[in-house]
């Protein structure tokens, strides 16, 4: 169902990332085979109805292995601003984990691909959110994440990895997705603030939704809410601030440790800079992370070995289950 953009940042905490009791969904579904692995192309409609009906059609690729080795799923959710020929490179991992005998999809985002509505780019869409747009990107994010491993969950051991943004989304949706036994998160990192106003990503952004004084001022309570959220075991539970709350991975860390969560990172990222991914870190108990000799952009140079690590994991994880 849609919601109102103008609900108050507590109507949003009582329903984001919800998915309804009972849905139903048309699928469509077309296979084609691609060198040693299989292609299904899902689309279904978001339960999120966003104001663009282009928007609101959800598309998923899924790369079936000819020959299965493991009992799992890895869904791969991309990052910012993503263009076809983008895609090609990030559609390299789940395709090289299919080759590898991983059953492996790919997410297309709200406001990316052919999802995108007509006038601006999806980077730019996504730069012009202000936070109540932001949130509710997140929250179709999310339930169509949770809907795609529903749709593809087979009785296997599901996992969700993402790259930047997506490591985000990923991170928040491995939190609400009790199916969900463990994820990767790729140049992923928390605190918004300094994600957004102390590093490259503040020459990308406008201060119409809120400016950086004024995300200084609400991050100075972050760590008291946090500490408040730890305490009663749920977001929903505490009185929110400030509506970018529940979109920071920080505030779900708590959740994610009962999860197996793997981070890899670049040491030279100054996007998501390693303070960042220190701080998510530290939040998520300090699991598993791998640091990259690379920056943002040049890590999807390094998918063979981020491939290696993640079916390293997923094998480790699934014979011993």
């Amino acid at each position: 169902m849609g919601r109102s953009l103008s609900l108050r940042a507590e109507d949003w905490k009582s329903f984001i990332y919800e998915l309804p009791k009972n849905f139903d969904l048309a699928i469509s579904s077309d296979v084609r085979e691609e060198g040693d692995v299989f292609v299904r192309r899902l689309s279904f409609e978001s339960l999120y109805k966003s104001p663009y009906d282009v928007n609101n059609r959800v598309y998923v690729d899924v790369f079936i292995p000819k020959e299965r080795k493991l009992s799992s799923l890895l869904l791969f959710v991309h990052g910012l601003g993503i263009t076809k020929r983008r895609k090609v490179l990030y559609s390299l991992l789940p395709r090289k984990l299919a080759r590898l005998g991983v059953r492996s999809a790919f997410l297309t985002l709200p406001y990316h691909l052919e999802r995108t509505p007509a006038g601006k780019p999806s980077a730019l869409w996504f730069r012009d959110f202000n936070d109540v747009e932001t949130a509710a990107f997140f929250h179709q994010s999310v339930l169509d994440a949770r809907v795609a491993l529903r749709i593809l969950n087979d009785g296997s051991s599901p996992f969700i990895a993402g790259i930047s943004l997506g490591a985000m989304i990923a991170a928040i949706t491995l939190a609400m997705e009790e199916s969900l036994v463990g994820g990767f998160l790729i140049l992923g990192g928390a605190n918004l603030e300094r994600i957004v106003w102390r590093s490259l990503v503040r020459l990308f952004m406008n201060e119409e939704g809120c400016s950086r004084g004024e995300c200084h001022r609400h991050y100075r309570i972050y760590p008291r809410y946090l500490r408040e959220v730890e305490r009663r075991g749920s977001f929903r539970e505490v009185e929110l601030p400030k509506i970018c709350f529940l979109f920071d991975p920080l505030t779900f860390a708590p959740l994610l440790r009962r999860k197996k969560v793997v981070m890899i990172n670049s040491l030279f990222d100054m996007v998501i800079p390693p303070k960042s991914a220190l701080e998510l870190w530290e939040g998520l108990g300090r699991p598993e992370i791998h640091w990259l000799p690379s920056t943002h952009g040049l890590t999807v140079f390094f998918g063979n070995r981020i491939s290696n690590i993640i079916f390293d994991k997923i094998k480790g994880e699934v014979s011993e289950r």
